[in-house]
């Protein structure tokens, strides 16, 4: 089960730049720590700073994906997080 999470701009630059130090940064590694869940960008190669914002969590067992995504609405620094819908077959 994967996770869209649009983080706001600032909390995108920090995490992009990996600063730990950064509190937004920590928490939004403490909520994925806790799931043993990763996170990336979802356009890891643009240079638009609004899809920028946008990360994808990924390695999170079926049955935790809503739990997740809501502790991470629950930040601040997200300014949106959803379950990506699985693609039905043809």
């Amino acid at each position: 089960m994967d996770i869209v999470v649009q983080l706001r701009p600032e909390a995108a630059q920090s995490f992009r730049a990996h600063d730990s130090e950064d509190p937004a940064v920590q928490r939004i590694d403490a909520v994925l720590a806790e799931s043993g869940a990763m996170m990336s960008p979802q356009f890891p190669d643009i240079a638009d700073p609004l899809l920028q914002s946008y990360y994808v969590v990924f390695g999170l067992p079926d049955d935790q994906g809503e739990r997740v995504a809501a502790a991470l609405r629950e930040l601040d620094e997200v300014e949106a997080a959803y379950e990506q819908p699985r693609p039905s077959p043809a």
